[in-house]
């Protein structure tokens, strides 16, 4: 197997992972705790969470259907339990879309516009498949910040913890 889809493959797969250790660290809190304004990029936690989804959910159809999608595009979801259901779908498919490509793929690059109507630097493939990871590792960082700053604990999700779990 290809390293580069090996290792893309493994961290879209922690990405997956990583996503639900968030929401199961989220969980306990109140509707309150979870939309309240923490003065962060996305305001709350539930705004970050969707937000990390959104842009899942953007750079698949990105990368599998092509064009330029925007955050008004992205479906709604206005519970926590709905967003763990549509965002494991994303995840889901992009750990499919990612399996699926032939080894000429990896290199491809990718074309597209960002959201300010610029066109972006061309990337390749596995590149931008890593991207996705770390723009979620990012923002899962927020998060962790933010259930800390309301006394809560939240679930470790490093990547190193994503090997202890597959491991067993």
């Amino acid at each position: 197997m290809d390293e580069r889809r090996k290792t893309v493959l493994t961290m879209l797969e922690y990405h997956a992972w990583a996503t639900a250790k968030a929401i199961e660290s989220v969980e306990p809190l109140s509707h309150e705790e979870l939309t309240r304004d923490m003065q962060t990029s996305h305001s709350s936690v539930f705004g970050t969470l969707a937000h990390i989804y959104g842009a899942d959910w953007i750079w698949l159809k990105r990368l599998s259907e092509g064009g330029s999608p925007a955050f008004r595009d992205v479906p709604a979801a206005s519970e926590l339990t709905e967003l763990r259901t549509v965002w494991a779908d994303v995840q889901a498919r992009l750990i499919s879309f990612a399996g699926g490509l032939d080894d000429g793929d990896w290199s491809r690059v990718v074309e597209y516009r960002l959201m300010s109507g610029n066109t972006a630097v061309p990337t390749p493939m596995y590149e931008t498949l890593l991207h996705v990871v770390n723009h979620g590792t990012y923002h899962r960082g927020q998060i962790v910040t933010m259930l800390r700053q309301m006394g809560a604990e939240p679930i470790p999700s490093d990547f190193i913890r994503y090997l202890w779990a597959i491991a067993r």
